[in-house]
């Protein structure tokens, strides 16, 4: 096993790539049945996929509950949203977390790997969710594979046109009423909207604790406008993994 500050250098560099790629944020993406869900406002429903169309994406347990998907950006290092990662204001121990990556299989095969450190982004705001990003340090680094591969990180600045389809897969909700996972893992192509657009819709909506909802400049949106919903996106929202 390498010392501390041998994966402490492994990780930084990690965090430094991962916030180089997501100067841009992706937020929590709503599509639902149809692509998007107006009520519950997160995906609910794609197609089902393969792994092999997206290697990157890995489960995340704490315990034995599905708390949130991530994308793997190296063989040891997955980057997921903090709030995963949150209880309260603290951050969860690493000793609850696994991840299980190589299979479109929800809680069945691939390989399931510990982890041994969580890094929260440092600019990290629940009130606002903005920053929403964490790097997640494996407790081994995975064997690369047609079904384990790492995504290619854009590089900083990288600014995605008006109506870019952007791909979300994961195993979340397949049922608005259904609180359960999707048994096979799941995709979804929408486009990019308006940031104008966007955030007018968000500024008119309220998230559960009253507050309006913010769209920051480290936020995009994604979502399909003909149904009068939007999506500000996450890198990895919960459950779900985003591909450009």
């Amino acid at each position: 096993m390498p010392d501390e500050a041998s994966l402490r250098g492994e990780t930084r560099v990690a965090i430094a790539q991962a916030k180089e790629a997501f100067w841009i944020q992706f937020k929590n993406p709503r599509p639902g049945d149809e692509a998007v869900n107006s009520l519950y406002q997160r995906i609910i429903k794609g197609d089902d996929t393969t792994i092999e169309e997206h290697p990157y994406a890995v489960q995340i347990f704490k315990d034995s509950d599905l708390v949130c998907g991530g994308s793997l950006i190296s063989m040891r290092h997955v980057l997921s949203a903090a709030h995963c990662f949150m209880k309260g204001n603290n951050a969860v121990s690493p000793s609850h977390f696994t991840i299980i990556a190589g299979s479109e299989y929800f809680n069945r095969g691939g390989t399931e790997v510990s982890v041994s450190m969580i890094v929260i982004h440092d600019s990290y705001d629940p009130s606002t969710e903005d920053c929403d990003i964490a790097v997640v340090v494996l407790s081994s680094i995975l064997i690369q594979s047609d079904q384990i591969k790492s995504i290619d990180i854009p590089k900083q600045g990288y600014s995605l046109p008006e109506n870019t389809s952007v791909t979300f897969a994961g195993w979340g909700w397949t049922n608005a009423s259904a609180y359960s996972p999707s048994n096979i893992l799941q995709a979804v192509t929408v486009p990019t909207v308006n940031r104008t657009i966007c955030a007018k819709h968000y500024a008119e909506k309220n998230l559960s604790n009253g507050q309006p909802s913010v769209v920051t400049d480290n936020m995009f949106c994604a979502g399909l406008l003909n149904v009068k919903t939007h999506a500000r996106a996450t890198v990895v929202g919960p459950r779900f993994s985003i591909r450009l």
